[in-house]
């Protein structure tokens, strides 16, 4: 008769007996059950290697014990009795595949306390490295502060183990972290940071990397013309180096470029090509984000129903993986649909929905954004009342993000909201401190909206004469700085006069 298996010799009825049984072995019995155990689930397969790759740009790769890396990580500790340098690099062997295995599949919370256990066991560039994958999944974890600090100590760690290559990526990640938690000048003073260092020593491909970074910050202060030519510059080096990931990042965010400036047809191919390639390269998450671009598009150029549906595509991926960044945003789009549509309580619950996340996550940049269009929604219902603490809260926002453009536009959309309470002399302030800060941060273009703007008011105030100086200050900015946008407002102020039945504006 065969001798019984261990599954049915040892058949505990509650963990806490199976737990006591493992205690009454004694620490050198309990590394020998390890060892057995480590063994058997290993099937004869070589371990993965442990000199692991730190960087930024190995191709993903798997191996056959992925999916059990962390127990056999485990195993391979506790079997650990007499401090075995191979049974060490095996365990920190393990907890890297570990980690990629989660973080591959979005579990970041998880993958983080994986980083962070090979980092205890590691030392030098392996240490820095676990530091920096542990503060970015900490990151997409909404633990803000806890990966600003760990990749502080990365970076730190790969300067002194003489990787100026990976502590300009580390530079980057805390620029990404800053921006997406409305501290702007930090996030710009390390995008700068990182990209200098990267000049001097990196690759052309960290080059392109650290371009393109550098690029996201700017377009999101509003400086699309700087950003526009570094994202062009970025994608050359990808393209040129075979980048294809961070191809698509370029272009995703190069179509969101030309969707403001109105090229349409140049915002939906770059959406279309940065699409095909996220799901060639299988990234879902980059996938997400692509669908929200090319949504975007559509909901512009009036194709509402196909807007809709790829914008819940988009929101369906972004809850899969965690994304709650993408996912507010992408709550902010449908919210506008909702409108289109005239689902107005629909859309009102929506914008409210997506504030709530970007205020949970703390990110002030994109609850401004959508306090400006829940105000603008507000308008577009005649309620005024409610537009304009919308509207202050939205600014508040914008500039606790650095964001002062973003804050001008607001302030322009307040001032008309004030215009329409009856209350002139709130709207010309609103007006007057945004041209001063459009001055002060040298951004003819916005200069020039704002002055035309105001010349739009004045001259339906039946105050020509102001308005003509104002639109022609205006004009002469937009002239050097975005003819796009004087073309656009010329077209709106004669539409606006014919309607009213007033004379036009002169241009000269």
């Amino acid at each position: 008769m065969p001798a019984p298996s261990a599954e049915i010799a040892y058949f505990f009825r509650h963990a806490l007996l199976r737990v006591a049984a493992y205690e009454l072995q004694l620490p050198g019995d309990r590394a020998v059950l390890h060892a057995h155990a480590l063994s058997i689930l290993q099937g004869g397969c070589d371990p993965p290697p442990h000199d692991f790759h730190v960087g930024d740009d190995a191709p993903e790769s798997t191996h056959v014990h992925d999916a059990i890396a962390l127990d056999l990580a485990r195993h391979a500790a506790e079997a650990n009795v007499a401090d075995s340098p191979e049974l060490r690099q095996m365990q920190a062997a393990y907890l890297f595949r570990a980690g990629e295995f989660a973080q591959r599949n979005y579990r970041n919370a998880e993958a983080a306390g994986i980083w962070l256990q090979l980092g205890g066991i590691t030392s030098g560039k392996h240490q820095a490295m676990a530091q920096w994958r542990a503060g970015l999944c900490l990151h997409h974890s909404l633990e803000s502060q806890k990966a600003l600090r760990l990749l502080d100590e990365s970076a730190q760690g790969f300067l002194a183990a003489g990787q100026p290559g990976m502590h300009a990526t580390v530079l980057s990640t805390l620029g990404l972290v800053y921006r997406e938690t409305g501290r702007g000048t930090e996030a710009e003073q390390a995008y700068t940071q990182s990209l200098a260092i990267q000049r001097r020593y990196g690759t052309r491909r960290d080059i392109g990397i650290a371009i393109a970074n550098m690029a996201t910050y700017l377009q999101q202060t509003g400086r699309y013309s700087e950003a526009q030519q570094m994202l062009e510059d970025a994608l050359e080096i990808h393209r040129e180096v075979g980048n294809r990931k961070a191809q698509c990042v370029a272009l995703s965010n190069l179509s969101g470029i030309h969707l403001s400036a109105q090229d349409y047809a140049s915002a939906e191919k770059a959406a279309l090509d940065a699409l095909a390639i996220h799901r060639d390269l299988g990234d879902l998450r980059g996938e997400g984000s692509a669908l929200v671009n090319l949504s975007n598009v559509y909901a512009v150029t009036s194709r509402v129903a196909l807007a809709e549906e790829t914008a819940n595509r988009a929101l369906a991926i972004h809850h899969r993986v965690g994304n709650l960044r993408v996912e507010a945003a992408t709550l902010g789009n449908l919210a506008s649909l909702h409108d289109d549509a005239g689902r107005h309580q629909l859309a009102e619950a929506t914008y409210l929905r997506a504030i709530d996340i970007e205020r949970s996550i703390g990110n002030p940049h994109g609850e401004g954004i959508k306090l400006s269009n829940l105000a603008s929604f507000y308008r577009s219902q005649k309620n005024d009342s409610q537009a304009v603490p919308t509207y202050l809260a939205a600014i508040a926002a914008r500039l606790k993000a650095g964001d002062e453009r973003g804050a001008v536009r607001s302030q322009l959309h307040l001032a008309a909201a004030y215009e329409d309470l009856g209350k002139p002399d709130l709207c010309d302030k609103q007006f007057e401190h945004a041209i001063a800060t459009a001055r002060r941060l040298g951004d003819q273009g916005l200069e020039g909206t704002t002055l035309c703007r105001q010349a739009l008011l004045m001259l339906h105030r039946a105050a020509p004469d102001a308005a003509q100086q104002r639109w022609s200050q205006g004009v002469q900015c937009l002239r050097m700085a975005d003819p796009a946008a004087l073309a656009r407002l010329s077209q709106e102020m004669h539409e606006s006069c014919d309607a009213a039945g007033i004379v036009a504006l002169g241009t000269d």
